[in-house]
Protein backbone atom coordinates (compact mmCIF):
# COMPACT_ATOMS: atom_id res chain seq x y z
CA UNK A 1 0.00 0.00 0.00
CA UNK A 2 1.41 3.42 -0.78
CA UNK A 3 1.40 5.80 2.01
CA UNK A 4 0.21 9.14 0.48
CA UNK A 5 3.13 12.13 0.26
CA UNK A 6 2.91 15.02 3.23
CA UNK A 7 1.28 18.30 1.07
CA UNK A 8 4.97 20.41 0.92
CA UNK A 9 3.02 23.70 1.83
CA UNK A 10 1.86 24.60 5.74
CA UNK A 11 0.61 28.04 4.52
CA UNK A 12 -1.16 29.55 1.68
CA UNK A 13 -1.03 33.50 1.40
CA UNK A 14 -3.88 34.03 -0.98
CA UNK A 15 -5.35 37.55 -2.19
CA UNK A 16 -8.42 38.24 -2.67
CA UNK A 17 -8.43 40.95 -5.40
CA UNK A 18 -7.01 39.52 -8.66
CA UNK A 19 -7.15 35.58 -7.41
CA UNK A 20 -10.04 34.68 -5.12
CA UNK A 21 -12.73 37.03 -6.14
CA UNK A 22 -14.16 37.25 -9.75
CA UNK A 23 -14.98 40.24 -11.95
CA UNK A 24 -18.24 40.31 -9.88
CA UNK A 25 -16.52 40.35 -6.02
CA UNK A 26 -17.40 37.11 -5.15
CA UNK A 27 -15.78 33.87 -4.70
CA UNK A 28 -16.17 31.53 -7.39
CA UNK A 29 -17.60 27.69 -6.04
CA UNK A 30 -14.38 26.66 -7.98
CA UNK A 31 -12.06 28.84 -5.67
CA UNK A 32 -14.02 27.93 -2.63
CA UNK A 33 -13.58 24.43 -3.42
CA UNK A 34 -9.67 24.64 -4.05
CA UNK A 35 -9.83 26.91 -0.58
CA UNK A 36 -11.54 23.95 0.97
CA UNK A 37 -9.07 21.59 -0.32
CA UNK A 38 -6.28 23.13 1.20
CA UNK A 39 -7.59 23.30 4.06
CA UNK A 40 -7.94 19.90 4.40
CA UNK A 41 -4.70 18.99 3.81
CA UNK A 42 -4.14 21.01 6.64
CA UNK A 43 -2.62 24.01 4.71
CA UNK A 44 -3.36 27.34 7.03
CA UNK A 45 -4.90 29.85 4.24
CA UNK A 46 -4.63 33.02 4.88
CA UNK A 47 -6.39 35.53 3.16
CA UNK A 48 -4.57 39.18 1.83
CA UNK A 49 -6.35 42.08 1.31
CA UNK A 50 -6.09 45.74 0.78
CA UNK A 51 -9.53 45.50 1.46
CA UNK A 52 -10.57 46.61 5.35
CA UNK A 53 -10.94 43.92 8.20
CA UNK A 54 -14.74 43.71 8.29
CA UNK A 55 -14.11 42.70 4.21
CA UNK A 56 -11.69 40.24 4.84
CA UNK A 57 -13.15 38.50 7.59
CA UNK A 58 -16.67 38.32 5.79
CA UNK A 59 -14.47 35.85 3.07
CA UNK A 60 -12.58 34.84 6.26
CA UNK A 61 -16.23 33.35 7.35
CA UNK A 62 -17.72 32.47 4.26
CA UNK A 63 -14.40 30.18 3.41
CA UNK A 64 -14.89 28.49 6.70
CA UNK A 65 -11.57 29.61 8.24
CA UNK A 66 -11.78 29.17 11.87
CA UNK A 67 -9.99 31.56 13.66
CA UNK A 68 -6.90 31.80 11.50
CA UNK A 69 -5.02 34.68 10.31
CA UNK A 70 -5.84 37.30 7.64
CA UNK A 71 -4.15 40.24 6.42
CA UNK A 72 -5.82 43.44 5.49
CA UNK A 73 -5.80 46.84 4.64
CA UNK A 74 -2.69 45.86 2.02
CA UNK A 75 -0.93 44.43 4.89
CA UNK A 76 -1.22 47.17 7.93
CA UNK A 77 -2.78 45.03 9.96
CA UNK A 78 -2.14 40.90 10.09
CA UNK A 79 -4.33 39.57 13.07
CA UNK A 80 -6.33 36.35 13.96
CA UNK A 81 -10.01 36.46 12.73
CA UNK A 82 -11.43 37.10 15.85
CA UNK A 83 -9.44 40.39 16.11
CA UNK A 84 -7.95 39.59 19.86
CA UNK A 85 -4.48 38.60 18.56
CA UNK A 86 -3.06 41.13 16.76
CA UNK A 87 0.22 40.31 15.48
CA UNK A 88 1.42 43.39 13.11
CA UNK A 89 -0.39 46.74 12.93
CA UNK A 90 1.24 49.80 11.41
CA UNK A 91 -0.43 53.14 12.36
CA UNK A 92 -0.50 56.59 11.90
CA UNK A 93 0.76 59.32 14.74
CA UNK A 94 -1.43 60.75 16.02
CA UNK A 95 -0.40 64.21 14.93
CA UNK A 96 -0.50 63.27 11.35
CA UNK A 97 -3.73 61.80 11.46
CA UNK A 98 -5.16 65.08 12.74
CA UNK A 99 -3.52 67.12 10.02
CA UNK A 100 -5.43 64.97 7.23
CA UNK A 101 -8.50 65.08 8.88
CA UNK A 102 -8.37 67.93 8.90
CA UNK A 103 -7.37 68.61 5.16
CA UNK A 104 -10.43 66.30 4.35
CA UNK A 105 -12.67 68.90 6.36
CA UNK A 106 -10.86 71.90 3.89
CA UNK A 107 -12.06 69.61 0.77
CA UNK A 108 -15.72 68.30 2.62
CA UNK A 109 -14.54 64.33 2.56
CA UNK A 110 -16.46 61.98 4.53
CA UNK A 111 -13.92 60.45 6.83
CA UNK A 112 -14.14 56.83 8.23
CA UNK A 113 -11.00 56.14 10.71
CA UNK A 114 -10.40 52.34 11.67
CA UNK A 115 -9.09 52.19 14.28
CA UNK A 116 -8.63 48.78 15.74
CA UNK A 117 -10.90 45.49 14.75
CA UNK A 118 -14.49 46.20 14.72
CA UNK A 119 -14.35 50.09 15.77
CA UNK A 120 -14.74 52.51 12.45
CA UNK A 121 -15.19 56.35 13.93
CA UNK A 122 -16.93 58.80 12.09
CA UNK A 123 -17.57 62.81 13.31
CA UNK A 124 -21.86 62.20 12.00
CA UNK A 125 -24.32 59.69 10.55
CA UNK A 126 -25.42 60.53 7.28
CA UNK A 127 -26.70 58.94 3.53
CA UNK A 128 -23.01 57.30 3.48
CA UNK A 129 -22.32 55.84 7.02
CA UNK A 130 -26.01 54.43 6.72
CA UNK A 131 -25.48 53.07 3.48
CA UNK A 132 -22.07 51.47 4.40
CA UNK A 133 -23.63 49.76 7.69
CA UNK A 134 -26.57 48.67 5.92
CA UNK A 135 -23.72 47.12 3.00
CA UNK A 136 -21.68 45.56 5.38
CA UNK A 137 -23.89 44.72 8.53
CA UNK A 138 -21.81 47.04 10.84
CA UNK A 139 -22.17 49.67 12.96
CA UNK A 140 -20.31 52.71 13.16
CA UNK A 141 -19.02 54.88 15.88
CA UNK A 142 -19.70 58.47 16.28
CA UNK A 143 -16.80 60.43 17.54
CA UNK A 144 -18.25 64.17 16.67
CA UNK A 145 -14.46 65.80 17.84
CA UNK A 146 -12.59 63.35 15.64
CA UNK A 147 -9.27 64.75 14.24
CA UNK A 148 -10.84 68.28 15.57
CA UNK A 149 -8.09 68.72 18.75
CA UNK A 150 -6.40 65.59 18.02
CA UNK A 151 -8.18 61.76 17.56
CA UNK A 152 -10.66 61.77 20.31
Amino acid sequence: MKVPARFPFQAAAVSLEGALLGADGKVSRGNASAVAQLSRLGVQVVLVSRADFEVVAGFHDQLQLGNGPLVCYGGAWALARDGKEIWHSSTLELELVSRLLKLADGLDLKVFYHNSPGVILVRERNEQTEHWESARGFRLTVAKDLGRDGVT
